[in-house]
């Protein structure tokens, strides 16, 4: 099934249009744990203000392959591209700086900092003036401070915990210490934003939450690629799906053709599945009798 080409657009979940301008390429990217191909080849791109989901089965090489692009695996083979720039040979945290950044499956909060300063390290190495300016508190210091605040707490508004800004990182629910992370990976003001199933161990009503977040970052020109399970969250929030199974593309394209495609339902779900979204007309689409994939995980 074909995905979005370079140079066309993209219709989102309620038929807008998305930027063509790639601020993530993926170019044949082979992982392989041991002997074993964990990604096999997988060429992918993400526009700017494009939401993209990678679904799959357990063990199919989601978390693997967002964990290439940020560096936090060595890869075999294959490229990362951001914004125009080969960042393949680049460590983690120079890719950061580059415009990646990434939540994860846990909720990593340290615990004896205040929910602001959690947040405030996703800024970290943005505009910051230096070690000496640091040290000796230069002007140029205390306004980075002030700045970099005043950017968390912005991005604790987005994701509506501004009121948890000075509690401590160990008082919040889990349910608050993922939309925390989504704030931190936020504030750097990322060019492509790294998922790894966001709404996972959330209950319905925290997930309604998510999504307005992600329509945001996604509506302020942010590339997201998410990992999930959840798949009327995915009809809610992506533009496109791309479906993995045992490292290799099998399907992608908008959420209701890739719940159509045969090789899906056959390789991924067994049967029938179950997802919302909706078509150019704003109607729902591409729901069955089954009760879906977000239920069988």
């Amino acid at each position: 099934m074909a995905g979005v080409e370079v140079g066309q657009s993209a219709a989102g979940p309620s038929g807008e249009s998305v930027a063509a301008r790639k601020v993530l390429e993926l170019r044949h990217i082979e992982c392989a744990y041991g002997g074993l191909r964990s990604v096999a080849d997988v060429s992918l791109s993400v526009a700017a203000g494009e939401v993209v989901a990678l679904v799959g089965p357990n063990g199919a090489g989601k978390t693997t392959l967002l964990n290439a692009v940020s560096g936090l695996v060595a890869m075999r083979g294959g490229e990362v591209i951001v914004d125009g720039e080969d960042v393949t040979g680049l460590p983690a945290w120079r890719r950061a700086r580059k415009g990646i950044a990434r939540s994860f499956q846990l909720v990593r909060l340290f615990p004896d900092l205040t929910v602001g300063a959690n947040v405030q390290l996703g800024a970290s190495g943005k505009s910051h003036p230096g070690f000496i300016a640091s040290l000796l508190h230069f002007p140029s210091h205390q306004r980075y401070r002030r700045q970099t605040a005043a950017r968390a707490l912005a991005a604790l508004e987005s994701v509506h915990l501004e009121e948890k800004n000075g509690d401590a990182g160990s008082a919040l629910s889990h349910g608050q210490g993922r939309r925390v992370e989504l704030a931190r990976a936020l504030v750097g003001e990322p060019k492509i934003l790294l998922l790894d199933e966001p709404t996972s161990g959330l209950h319905s009503g925290v997930i309604k939450d998510i999504v307005p977040v992600v329509k945001s970052a996604a509506g302020r020109g942010v590339g997201v690629l998410l990992v999930e399970h959840n798949l009327k969250f995915v009809g809610e929030v992506a533009h496109r799906v791309i479906v993995l199974h045992h490292g290799e593309i099998i399907a992608q394209g908008t959420p209701t053709e890739v719940m159509r495609d045969a090789r899906v339902i056959e390789a991924y779900l067994g049967g029938a599945v179950g997802i919302k979204a909706t078509d150019g007309s704003g109607k729902r689409a591409g729901h069955t009798k089954e009760a879906g994939l977000a239920q069988r995980h």
